[in-house]
């Protein structure tokens, strides 16, 4: 399902091998939280996925992460925990998400959860810059992916 749809906006895609129930198991048990469907969906067809974009100027493919895969998941998410730890005021705004790709720009892009269950579909974005600005960028995983597919579909 997902890779038909990454397919419909681009021809320029890098897919990787599926994860496997151990990969995703060992994921959720290291962070200690459980992926949400559509995620574990994602990994079960390519384990990160990326796009590609020619840039106006430019002769090479630029390609921009769909999703990471669980070894990037978890790596960015360890990351994101050590830094609150060094920085608890950002604890209160980052504390509870389990991040999964970035956009283009650099920003990371998340859910939210409590308690180790993802809260809802909606997908978070965090700025790349000074982690501040956390705010819901669109309402479900397949949105989001539209969303960002669309826009690299008008810069071919």
């Amino acid at each position: 399902m997902w890779i038909e749809l990454f397919s419909e906006y681009t021809p320029h895609l890098r897919l990787s091998v599926p994860a496997t129930r151990e990969d995703i198991a060992r994921l959720e048990r290291e962070l200690g939280l459980t992926l949400p469907d559509d995620l574990q969906s994602v990994l079960s067809e390519t384990n990160g996925a990326c796009f590609g974009l020619v840039i106006p100027g430019e002769d090479d493919v630029s390609y921009f992460s769909l999703v990471w895969s669980t070894d990037e998941i978890l790596e960015e998410n360890v990351r994101m925990r050590r830094f609150i730890d060094d920085n608890p005021g950002f604890g209160e705004m980052c504390g509870n998400l389990l991040f999964f790709a970035s956009t283009p720009n650099g920003d990371n892009v998340a859910f939210r959860h409590r308690g180790g269950i993802v809260s809802g579909p909606e997908i978070i974005s965090v700025s790349h810059k000074d982690y501040l600005d956390v705010r819901q960028i669109e309402a479900s995983m397949l949105g989001y992916f539209r969303v960002l597919l669309e826009v690299a579909a008008e810069m071919k």
